[in-house]
């Protein structure tokens, strides 16, 4: 349905390229027009913009308020057509860790509250986290998917590979901020955390902690490449240091046929670039990541590690971490409701610490690689699952890999 719509309002647009003198929503009960202009990019007095029209369509349906959503210009009218979600869905949740294993739960979104887009979701994850969470969100600015956002939670997981439990509360809001450019957007957001920490050894720690953050993101000339970059100053009130830390991540896409709108899909190359560093060599345990991990390295297991890392395991956790990915994304199957994609990648990866800068290579010098194949299963803009399998280069050792990532 989707895609005809899109084709018909193609044709239609070419037709009646006129100036807008008015604009007709139809379709939204409770969702308020108001809502629906602030998320589109034409307002009364504009000449049809025939790319801005359809990255219009893309926005609305991808607000998450709509099932579907069709625009055409008739004359100088403006249509727009919407299917309104329900304002409470609940649905179940999953989360998987590489290293700790998987959460289940269920979720209650309070969609759409007061027909402004604001969204407030409670969450609660039992299994190898335990987690309460409140997550309110108000999408305020046009084409700013995060404008603001207040997180309450309380996590308890137990990483039984390190002998540590964590129990951690805390209170994260941000802040987008809509520069002229819409291609640029800059988001402020502060964390206050309190954690607690239980080591086998009985050296537990109990810890305030405040993260002040600065992000910076922008589109790389063309759909879904964008730059991300992240400066953050964390204050401890004992234990540790303060300290600064820095990531950055660049996704490029090569698309392999011409595609008008981000919600077509078309076989594509993902390059992706990460890099993660911190100041400080001793940051908390829960700051740092494993390296093997569906974020950077696929295709290991900490339990099945080639002969060579023996002598490493202790150090699978890193305080700064470089890693590269090249993925090839075939798309099998769209219904709308579900996609799937073919998936060929290779991923790159090296972690260090900074007072062993020298000795940061794991294998022979050469950072850590592996190759793979997958599948991808994109669920009504729910979650995407990615089911990979990878293989090392240095034993053959084959892992299947099930990640998920929650929208």
């Amino acid at each position: 349905m989707k895609k005809l719509s899109v084709i018909l309002f193609i044709i239609l647009a070419y037709m009646h390229a006129n100036t807008i003198e008015e604009i007709i929503i139809t379709g939204n009960s409770f969702t308020k027009d108001s809502t629906i202009l602030n998320l589109i990019s034409h307002s009364l007095g504009d000449s049809i913009n025939i790319e801005h029209a359809i990255e219009d369509q893309a926005a609305l349906f991808n607000s998450g308020l709509f099932y579907d959503a069709i625009i055409y210009p008739d004359n100088s009218k403006y249509y727009i057509f919407v299917w309104e979600k329900p304002t409470i869905l609940p649905r179940p949740e999953i989360d998987k860790h590489d290293v700790l294993g998987w959460s289940y739960g269920g979720s209650i979104l309070f969609n759409n509250l007061k027909g402004e887009n604001r969204k407030l979701k409670v969450s609660a994850l039992i299994g190898a986290s335990t987690l309460i969470d409140i997550h309110y969100s108000h999408p305020k600015f046009k084409k700013i998917k995060d404008s603001l956002n207040i997180n309450l939670y309380n996590k308890f997981y137990d990483n039984t590979e390190n002998n540590y439990k964590i129990y951690s509360k805390g209170i994260k809001t941000s802040f987008a901020l809509l520069t002229q450019n819409t291609s640029h957007q800059i988001k402020i957001s502060n964390k206050v955390e309190y954690y607690k920490l239980l080591f086998g050894t009985g050296n537990n720690e109990n810890n305030y902690s405040i993260m002040n953050s600065l992000g910076y993101q922008v589109k790389l000339g063309g759909l879904n490449n964008q730059l991300k970059i992240k400066l953050a100053h964390l204050w401890f009130e004992h234990t540790y240091k303060n300290y600064f830390s820095m990531n950055l991540e660049n996704n490029y896409y090569i698309y392999f046929k011409d595609i008008s709108y981000e919600g077509q899909n078309s076989p594509r190359l993902l390059i992706r670039n990460q890099l993660k560093i911190n100041t400080s060599n001793n940051i908390p345990i829960y700051n740092k990541d494993y390296i093997i991990s569906e974020n950077y390295v696929r295709g290991y297991n900490i339990n099945n590690l080639p002969d060579n890392f023996n002598a490493y395991e202790n150090n699978l956790l890193w305080n700064n971490i470089i890693a590269s990915t090249m993925q090839i994304e075939l798309p099998l199957y769209d219904s709308g409701f579900i996609s799937r994609d073919l998936l060929f990648f290779w991923d790159w990866g090296v972690g260090w610490d900074w007072i062993d800068f020298d000795d940061f290579d794991l294998v022979e010098g050469s950072g850590l690689s592996s190759f793979g194949i997958g599948l991808r299963y994109d669920i009504m803009k729910i979650a995407k699952i990615d089911i990979c399998i990878g293989m090392t280069p240095y034993n053959g050792n084959k892992e299947l890999q099930i990640i998920v990532r929650n929208f």
